[in-house]
């Protein structure tokens, strides 16, 4: 059973101060503050997050997809068939790893000169 205010309570009773005083009390948990360790994380949604880092491997994956058919075809076009089997060949995980590393560099603010290689 609730007690309810009804208007015509409201104009003859003043409601500021307590009407019933209980001798019960409640224990509740202390409140603790939220670890900040991934406060980062809290002004967006997951779906952005995912959209976020879905994009981010797309993009690593063609830039280093077209550089490395860039590089291909340059090569080819450079040397000669008895030229190219002396030269080292970097394969696609070579360039897939460089823009792995220039990409995570540019996000954290680092300088990029490490990552040349």
């Amino acid at each position: 059973m609730g007690i309810a205010v009804q208007a015509d309570q409201l104009e003859q009773i003043d409601f500021s101060y307590p009407i019933l005083m209980s001798p019960f009390r409640m224990i509740v948990p202390a409140a603790q503050e939220k670890s900040r360790l991934f406060a980062f994380i809290r002004p967006f949604q997951p779906l952005v997050w995912l959209s976020f880092f879905i994009s981010l491997i797309a993009s690593i994956i063609a830039k280093s997809f077209i550089t490395w058919l860039y590089k291909r075809w340059d090569l080819k076009r450079q040397l000669s068939q008895q030229q190219q089997a002396t030269v080292d060949n970097k394969t696609f995980i070579h360039y897939l790893d460089y823009y792995i590393m220039y990409t995570i560099a540019i996000i954290t603010a680092h300088s990029t000169a490490s990552v040349f290689i």
